[in-house]
C-alpha cells in the first residue's frame, strides 16, 4: 500500500528509511545531545530551555511541600525537556527543513505547499509519565475552534511529524 493509501486510510504513516537522513541525524547528534543530556549525567541544558512534568510519585501542589527523602538526587528524574524551534542553535536549522521529510510530507499531502507551524526538539527521563500511551500535536495557531474549522474547510491540514531517537542514538 502506498503512503497516501496508508496515511488516508490510518491517519498516519511511518515513513521508510534513508541512509542520507540517517547520516545527517548522526553528524547533529552532538549538538542534540547538548540540549538534551544524557540522563546518568544528572545536568540540566546550557540555554533556553522548558523543564516539565513530574514524576507520579512526586505530584503536589507544591513542589517545595515534598519531603527531603523523596526528592530524587537527579534533576532529570520525572522531567521532559523541551526546546521550541526559535530556541535551537543555528545548526539544528536544518533538521526542520530536511528533503527527506519535506518530499515524505508533500507525497502524503499532495502538495509541496507546506508552512512549518512550530517544531521542538524534547527528551523524556525516566520517571516522566507524560501523555501515557498518547500522541499529540500542539497546535497554537489552530486553537480557536473557528480557525480549526476553517482550516478544514479551506483543504489546510496540520500534520505532526515526529522523529524518534533512542538513548543509543549516536
Amino acid at each position: 500500500m502506498s503512503l497516501v493509501n496508508t496515511f488516508n486510510e490510518d491517519g498516519y504513516v511511518e515513513i521508510p528509511k534513508n541512509d542520507n537522513f540517517g547520516e545527517f541525524l548522526s553528524e547533529l547528534a552532538p549538538d542534540i545531545k547538548e540540549l538534551c543530556p544524557d540522563y546518568e549525567s544528572g545536568e540540566l541544558p546550557k540555554g533556553v530551555y522548558s523543564l516539565l512534568d513530574t514524576a507520579l510519585q512526586h505530584r503536589l501542589d507544591e513542589e517545595s511541600l515534598l519531603p527531603s527523602e523523596v526528592i530524587h538526587e537527579n534533576p532529570l528524574f520525572g522531567k521532559r525537556i523541551s526546546i521550541q524551534a526559535h530556541d535551537l542553535p543555528k545548526s539544528l536549522i536544518p533538521l526542520l527543513q530536511h528533503h527527506h521529510i519535506l518530499s515524505n510530507v508533500a507525497a502524503v499531502l499532495g502538495t509541496s505547499d507546506i508552512v512549518l507551524l512550530n517544531a521542538t526538539i524534547a527528551a523524556s527521563y525516566p520517571g516522566n509519565t507524560g501523555n501515557d500511551k498518547q500522541y499529540h500535536c500542539d497546535t497554537a495557531n489552530f486553537s480557536d475552534g473557528v480557525k480549526a474549522l476553517d482550516c478544514v474547510s479551506n483543504n489546510n491540514f496540520v500534520v505532526n511529524v515526529q522523529v524518534f531517537l533512542d538513548e543509543n542514538f549516536s
